[in-house]
């Protein structure tokens, strides 16, 4: 399965996502949270 979360910016997308992860674990599921630009220190915007 995977799961996108689409939204203008300031939407609350990568506010959701640990209570989304954290639910699909309840559940059993094995979850690998990512995030573009990447997920890693070196590609964030800072």
């Amino acid at each position: 399965m995977f799961i996108t979360l689409e939204g203008p910016e300031g939407s609350g997308k990568t506010s959701h996502i640990p209570h989304l992860v954290e639910f699909l674990r309840e559940k059993g599921y094995t979850v690998f949270p990512t995030r573009e630009p990447g997920g890693t220190s070196i590609s964030k915007n800072t």
